[in-house]
């Protein structure tokens, strides 16, 4: 089964994508306007002059928000698990 966000009850970290409530993380988020690639590119650069702002922060979270109306759900939403500067960035697709 693949894992997904639960938005509508309990979450079960078997099935569901977690985040540890203990760990301090940074999330930037940005509307995909144009090329894909090029936003991730500015996204993983404010993204980790956040976590190097911050200190002491683990890990970053980019999620990028796809407000097309002819592209399907299933092209939206993905994941890729991306290192930048040295540093562990995970990219949502939404």
């Amino acid at each position: 089964m693949e894992r997904f966000f639960n938005t509508a009850g309990p979450n079960r970290p078997n099935f569901n994508y977690t985040l540890d409530p203990l760990k301090r993380f940074d999330l930037e988020l940005k509307i995909l306007r144009g090329d894909l690639e090029k936003t991730i590119e500015k996204g993983l650069q404010q993204t980790w002059e956040y976590m190097d702002i911050s200190g002491g922060v683990e890990e970053g979270h980019l999620i990028i928000f796809d407000r097309s109306k002819t592209r399907p759900w299933e092209e939206k939403i993905w994941r890729r698990e991306m290192d930048y500067q040295g540093h562990p960035i995970t990219v949502w697709g939404m």
